[in-house]
């Protein structure tokens, strides 16, 4: 019998439409200050211009900002159906719907949301299991 955990399965067996779906629900993305500056660099816009972007700080996670995510992202493009920061866009969103943290350990976050996601979990409880 395998060791394989669903968990397992579905970090081997993801792979991303790209939907933009994720990007259209609401939300938080954390986004560390290195992420901010690449961002303002990738824009051509200085780091105070970052104010005028619904980013917040908060106390509880220092050196931290939050991008309010209303429906859809502040980054998406409506009218080309992409990131308009694709190439420097947060580590959160580039691993969209695994969370993963510090220590390593993963976890499905809102993945719901997520076609690619479902469809991965439907065809991994179909998969015969192995001996």
């Amino acid at each position: 019998m395998s060791d394989k955990t669903i968990a397992d399965v579905l970090q081997e067996n993801f792979k991303c439409a790209q939907c933009g779906e994720c990007c259209r629900v609401g939300g938080q993305v954390r986004i560390s200050l290195e992420e901010a500056q690449e961002i303002a660099d990738y824009l051509c816009v200085d780091m105070s211009d970052v104010a005028s972007f619904p980013f917040q700080v908060r106390d509880d996670f220092p050196g931290t900002y939050f991008l309010e995510v209303t429906s859809p992202c502040f980054f998406w493009n409506k009218l080309e159906h992409t990131c308009m920061i694709e190439e420097v866009k947060p580590a959160q969103c580039r691993t969209y719907p695994f969370q993963c943290l510090t220590d390593g350990d993963c976890s499905f976050e809102d993945a719901c949301v997520c076609p690619s996601f479902r469809r991965t979990v439907v065809a991994s409880l179909m998969a015969p299991v192995e001996d």
